[in-house]
């Protein structure tokens, strides 16, 4: 049942006023308070140490790198030499590279069974799961957003790419025991 369904229901709502305003601006309070609850927790999230001594982010841009990833005093990649599979686009700058969640994280937290109820280590430990993530031109991962994989797999022209991108998903979402 939706929260308009649920409303709709209410006497209150649904014989004294039934006002689609009335219940699309509860809708959209309702709808606001979930983002602002998952841009809070968003804000919690960060890159861990992984067993090489560098973060999820160096150690999937050092992975990822075509060559020997450079890295400086601090662990941080500096250089290398990556392809966005999905766009083609190469840089030897690791800034033009994000780290992406193939299955946005903000699914992540509204499929996962009481996600906010998780112990903070936990709901960090799902950021940085290497089985949910991927370097991707920045540029391109900023278009492709919270998109779910149903709606972003069209994007994908090669066959073989877009396949593996599924397989990828669903294995992660299999992992965790939901569907999307």
């Amino acid at each position: 049942m939706s929260i308009r369904e649920f409303l709709y229901a209410l006497p209150v709502i649904g014989d004294l006023f039934d006002s689609t305003e009335i219940v699309d601006g509860i809708v959209e309070l309702a709808a606001s308070s979930a983002s602002e609850g998952y841009a809070a927790l968003r804000e919690k999230m960060e890159w861990v140490e992984t067993a090489g001594g560098l973060d999820t982010r160096a150690s999937m841009l050092a992975a990822a790198s075509d060559v020997p990833a450079v890295l400086n005093e601090r662990g941080e990649v500096v250089g290398g030499q990556w392809t966005d599979p999905f766009t083609g686009f190469t840089s030897s700058d690791p800034s033009d590279f994000d780290i992406d969640h193939r299955v946005p994280f903000k699914a992540v937290v509204e499929t996962v069974p009481n996600f906010a109820a998780l112990p903070l280590d936990e709901q960090i430990a799902h950021f940085n799961d290497r089985d949910n993530l991927q370097v991707l031109h920045d540029g391109h991962n900023a278009s492709k957003g919270d998109a779910l994989p149903q709606q972003y797999v069209a994007r994908i022209t090669d066959s073989s790419l877009r396949e593996k991108f599924l397989s990828d998903c669903n294995r992660y979402m299999s992992k965790l025991g939901v569907e999307l």
